[in-house]
């Protein structure tokens, strides 16, 4: 009887086997089915075939480069893959498999942005012309971003060249196009309308036509040692042929620091209990008394002979003990507590306005463009404000003479905002007790 069972499980064990063995070969029957073989055959403009291109499927690591003839042969998983066709010097192309089995594609040259003419000193060139490492940065790229000064906006633009800065308002960059050459200055050059100089942020951004950054040592050749850390080559706007335009661009934003930025301080009750836990005992505090009766006073005396923290009905609180010419918040509340990262930062608002204008004839030219820059800064009672006016005109009374000038002035005003590292307004709010006022929450007993 036992020998029966035995043999009958062990039949149902093999039959169980062969279905999943069943099932298993159904799927990978299923699954070779969805897979096909695509050809195809890449061409060029002239219909010439096209060697080493790379063809590969979207989102995967199969690919494939084509042959001496232009062929090239690839497995797709379905119908659904998308192929991708990629060369240097040609613009990169997606086509969708579908039913097809066989691709011919035709590749546009993408070498149009290599005739694009770069300024390099004392002339100009055509990308595919120059040997030496230039960036170029387009006036528009640099408007993405709002700021004050060129420097600023040009991080993240040219490869090869870091650009850092403090964030206060009106605030410069540091550029390194050739790193720390240096323990000196390792600023770059900056070639303005042909005008040497070692500080570009008073010029206005939107003012800006063209710009290039040379970063090899090939610029030394044209401007000499003061080229070492690298040029940045900038042209302003110039008139152009045909009808005069006037226009006007600007835009206004706010300017926050967030709540994740800020650090979590101790409120004043918390800060009671660190008193309580870290003094030694017999440990008086001029505010909170002695330690194991720690109280929170009503208000805090800043100034006069009684320091310190008293009651509502304390004498010593009288208002007509103290004298209160050019003294702000003597007596002030204790029990609301002061979060410091609050009170000295503020959402911060800036804004730009440019006006221009611009026309040419054949005997003379003009461009003008005038800007109203104010950036408030995220720390209180700072700011920066800008004025600027540039003026480009040139003329040509005969055709062997050309006459003209660019022009700019520039008038800053701009209050606090510097870094100062531990002296600054942010190092100072770690340091400050919670128990003391600050303006917006303080409550002054008399005027």
């Amino acid at each position: 009887m036992k020998k029966t069972k035995l043999t009958a499980m062990i039949f149902k064990t093999a039959a169980l086997r062969s279905v999943w063995t069943a099932l298993l070969l159904l799927l990978g029957t299923f699954a070779f089915s969805q897979q096909k073989s695509v050809t195809g055959k890449i061409t060029d403009g002239n219909n010439a075939p096209v060697s080493g291109v790379t063809v590969s499927i979207k989102g995967t690591t199969t690919a494939t480069q084509t042959d001496a003839e232009g062929n090239f042969t690839i497995t797709v998983p379905d119908n659904n893959a998308v192929l991708v066709i990629s060369s240097v010097g040609f613009k990169e192309q997606e086509r969708t498999v579908g039913d097809q089995t066989t691709l011919n594609i035709n590749l546009a040259s993408a070498t149009s942005d290599l005739n694009e003419v770069v300024v390099l000193g004392y002339t100009t060139a055509k990308k595919k012309d120059i040997i030496g490492a230039v960036s170029v940065v387009s006036a528009e790229d640099l408007r993405i971003t709002p700021s004050s000064n060129l420097a600023v906006q040009l991080q993240g633009r040219a490869p090869g060249v870091t650009v850092s800065s403090s964030g206060q308002p009106g605030a410069g960059a540091v550029v390194r196009i050739r790193g720390f050459a240096s323990a000196g200055n390792n600023n770059p050059l900056y070639i303005i309308d042909g005008v040497p100089t070692s500080d570009g942020s008073l010029l206005n951004p939107n003012d800006i036509e063209s710009l290039q950054v040379l970063k090899d040592a090939s610029s030394a050749s044209i401007y000499g040692a003061r080229a070492s850390n690298g040029v940045v080559i900038i042209t302003t706007k110039q008139g152009k042929s045909g009808r005069a335009t006037v226009g006007y661009d600007g835009y206004i934003g706010v300017q926050k620091v967030t709540e994740k930025m800020m650090p979590d301080m101790l409120n004043t009750t918390q800060y009671i209990d660190y008193l309580q836990r870290t003094s030694a005992d017999g440990y008086r505090h001029p505010v909170f008394g002695l330690k194991g009766s720690f109280a929170i006073p009503d208000y805090y005396i800043t100034s006069g002979p009684f320091k310190g923290g008293v009651s509502a009905s304390d004498p010593r609180a009288n208002p007509d003990l103290y004298n209160v010419t050019g003294a702000l918040y003597q007596i002030t509340p204790t029990s609301l507590g002061t979060n410091w990262f609050e009170e000295v930062t503020r959402p911060a608002l800036q804004h730009n306005h440019q006006v221009s204008a611009s026309g040419a004839s054949d005997k003379a030219s003009y461009s003008l463009g005038l800007n109203y820059f104010d950036q408030e800064g995220t720390f209180v009672e700072t700011y920066y404000k800008r004025y600027s006016v540039r003026v480009n005109t040139a003329f040509k009374p005969v055709s062997f003479l050309r006459i003209g000038e660019n022009f700019q002035f520039s008038y800053e005003d701009r209050l606090g905002g510097d870094n100062r590292g531990e002296g600054d307004a942010w190092a100072s709010a770690f340091r400050m007790v919670p128990y003391t006022p600050g303006t917006s929450r303080s409550l002054v007993l008399f005027e």
